[in-house]
């Protein structure tokens, strides 16, 4: 007599098997909507989506902390629990040596309320030498989560980013 599974339970057992990934064949990049992003903080209280609200990666400004602070973050709910394998980021639109992030810590939550830091903590290097290009970093191992958050550990000029993910495609462990 089977027993019927829940969508829930699915879920769950689908989420354990990628959390369980040690690798990823390949990865695609993902640059949800503003209504898939969050911040702690905007500059003049922005709406997301808005004027410093804009930190999508290639937007036409950038995500601007209200203040320049470590701690402050630019958030990303992928909808459900993906790999994620890496974060890109740029700095604000504008030329060279704009306003940008030039170090962040990332956080990844699968409900949005526990969180859980990438690579123990690690402290990844952002746009240091330019703001006008994309750098990008890769994670140790495959991340399984829904929400990741980018936390600002150091800057130039002012906390201002724009941001995608690394979706892993094809994962295995």
């Amino acid at each position: 007599c089977a027993l019927p599974i829940s969508a829930a339970a699915v879920a769950f057992t689908a989420a354990m098997k990628v959390s369980a990934a040690k690798s990823c064949k390949a990865s695609t990049i993902d640059n949800p909507g503003y209504s898939q992003c969050k911040a702690s903080t905007v500059w003049s209280n922005d709406p997301i989506g808005k004027s410093h609200g804009l930190g999508r990666l290639d937007s036409a400004q950038a995500w601007s902390a209200r203040t320049n602070k470590k701690g402050e973050w630019w958030q990303i709910d992928e909808g459900s629990a993906k790999p994620i394998v890496g974060v890109r980021t740029q700095g604000r639109k504008g030329g060279t040596d704009n306003q940008r992030v030039t170090s962040y810590k990332v956080k990844t939550s699968l409900d949005g309320r526990s969180w859980t830091y990438v690579d123990g903590g690690k402290v990844f290097a952002a746009n240091k030498a330019r703001s006008d290009t994309t750098v990008a970093n890769k994670f140790s191992a495959p991340v399984t989560a829904r929400y990741v958050r980018i936390i600002v550990e150091s800057w130039k000029r002012h906390a201002s980013m724009r941001a995608a993910l690394d979706v892993g495609k094809h994962c295995s462990g």
